[in-house]
């Protein structure tokens, strides 16, 4: 009885897996290392687009960090345009090519969006309109 119910399990494993065996999808690794980055300290990728452009942040000699945007292995290096250099994280990039990232000054730390090189951060303008306006009452 035990011999017919392993040939019976095999049977239908073959039936309805088609009689091969299960294969793993095959995936293709690649190191990214953005140039400007400082031996042993490294880059971090934080995100890709649907045309492959990866995002991420690198640090250097310093310590400091820098965002950068890699297509296609040309490697550019996002940097707000703030006091304190070397404080620039990008976080990810849409369809567009627009990143978005976070950098630090006096004042805390700050979020921003890199249209090709053009930055709005969120301490000049709010980012995203509020959804319910509170109105004053006139008397």
């Amino acid at each position: 009885m035990k011999r017919f119910a392993i040939a019976w399990l095999l049977f239908l494993g073959m039936l309805f897996g088609g009689g091969k065996a299960a294969l793993a999808d095959t995936y293709s690794f690649t190191s990214i290392n953005d140039p400007s980055a400082a031996a042993g300290l490294g880059t971090i990728v934080t995100g890709i687009n649907s045309s492959g452009q990866v995002v991420g942040s690198f640090f250097d000699v310093s310590s400091g960090t820098h965002g950068f945007v890699d297509t296609g292995g040309l490697f550019t290096t996002i940097n707000y345009p703030s006091p304190n250099p070397g404080t620039t994280v990008a976080n990810g990039i849409n369809d567009s090519g627009q990143v978005v990232g976070d950098f630090k000054d006096g004042t805390g730390t700050h979020s921003f969006v890199d249209t090709g090189g053009h930055f709005l951060s969120s301490h000049q303008r709010p980012l995203v309109r509020p959804l319910f306006h509170r109105r004053q009452r006139h008397q």
